[in-house]
């Protein structure tokens, strides 16, 4: 999985989440957050994955090179764990569920939140 496929897969969580046409200003920003967010998470799942054995390569690995790219980090995994890719898809479905579910408690909020117009006062 790469940087692209992570940004395909936001993409497609905005565009079903009917968000597809917010400004491009902020849409880049918060795709690149959703998916640093999805990349952290799949490696968490990963790495609670691992058997002890495993642990201390991928410490080892991650060690010699603390800057590894999120390619070399997810064909370590998959050398090393049973049904890698199923356990992906099974984050990737948890997070866009867990994000939808957001989405829709900013929407109750947002309907929920008082307007008022500029020329009303405010008592507090």
């Amino acid at each position: 999985m790469d940087r692209a496929q992570i940004e395909q897969f936001v993409h497609q969580i905005l565009e079903e989440a009917g968000l597809d046409d917010i400004p491009d200003s902020f849409k880049i920003d918060y795709v690149k957050n959703l998916g640093y967010e999805l990349q952290r998470r799949l490696s968490i799942i990963a790495i609670n994955s691992l058997d002890n054995r495993s642990y201390l390569d991928f410490s080892k690995f991650i060690s010699r090179n603390p800057d590894q790219d999120f390619i070399s980090v997810c064909a370590f995994f998959k050398e090393r764990i049973p049904h890698f890719h199923a356990l992906m898809i099974r984050g990737m479905q948890e997070f866009k569920a867990e994000i939808f579910e957001r989405m829709k408690n900013l929407r109750t909020i947002k309907h929920e939140v008082p307007r008022f117009r500029e020329t009303e006062a405010v008592e507090v």
